[in-house]
């Protein structure tokens, strides 16, 4: 075998990875690797099954072995500033977003991913900007929407907050959950969704008993003031 059929190696390794069975994935990574090191894809693939299995390092090392190799690979920086953010080194993540996008503008899940840390940061405009583009290039997406919607919320906005999160629901009734079944998109979604959602059922619920109680407060007013009308001394 030469350098030739690392290719092989990795496109079936990428097979073996979409079912599920890690470790032939990482068996064909490995040979993929041994016939070319200078192979970057196969870094990254390898990089991403690392991730997954929660070995954050290799990922990193993998990740930054592929970047070496082809600085012009946007999966790359966009891969290992997702590994940043599970380490909580967001600075290092932004930069890594920031190259993605550089190299990749049309890669929608790096501009979510930047918009998370710009709405952790509370750079709200600068969340909004990357959440819109997002949902730009990916419109309806579940998860975009529910971010949007979040951000909305955070800044008290529940009008257009509850607008979104209605248009996420309505966007998850639209696609295969299938796609989402072994993924944290789904679970994510729906815990941003049913956290918010009861918030912004109990301040309606909150707004109702205060319109209420200025009803009341009205008609007593006005029955009083008729009251005062009708038995007000003449003069």
């Amino acid at each position: 075998m030469s350098a030739n059929d690392a290719a092989v190696f990795l496109n079936r390794g990428s097979l073996f990875y979409q079912k599920g069975e890690n470790e032939q994935a990482l068996q064909d990574y490995n040979m993929a690797i041994q016939l070319n090191p200078n192979y970057a894809a196969a870094y990254m693939n390898r990089g991403v099954l690392f991730g997954q299995k929660g070995e954050n390092e290799k990922a990193l090392q993998d990740y930054n072995i592929a970047i070496q190799l082809n600085p012009n690979y946007a999966t790359s920086y966009y891969n290992r500033g997702n590994v940043f953010c599970q380490k909580g080194e967001n600075g290092k993540a932004l930069k890594d977003y920031n190259m993605a996008i550089q190299l990749n503008p049309n890669q929608a899940t790096a501009y979510m991913k930047r918009g998370n840390i710009f709405f952790l940061k509370g750079e709200n405009e600068k969340a909004l900007q990357d959440y819109q583009k997002a949902l730009l290039l990916k419109p309806d997406h579940p998860l975009y929407v529910t971010n949007l919607g979040s951000l909305y919320f955070k800044e008290k906005q529940f009008s257009l907050a509850n607008i979104y999160f209605t248009k996420a629901q309505e966007s998850l009734d639209l696609i295969n959950t299938n796609r989402y079944r072994n993924g944290i998109y789904l679970i994510q979604i729906l815990h941003i969704l049913i956290k918010h959602l009861i918030y912004i059922e109990k301040l309606k619920i909150r707004y109702k008993q205060q319109i209420l109680k200025l009803i009341i407060y009205l008609n007593k007013y006005k029955n009083r003031s008729l009251f005062y009308y009708r038995n007000k001394p003449s003069k």
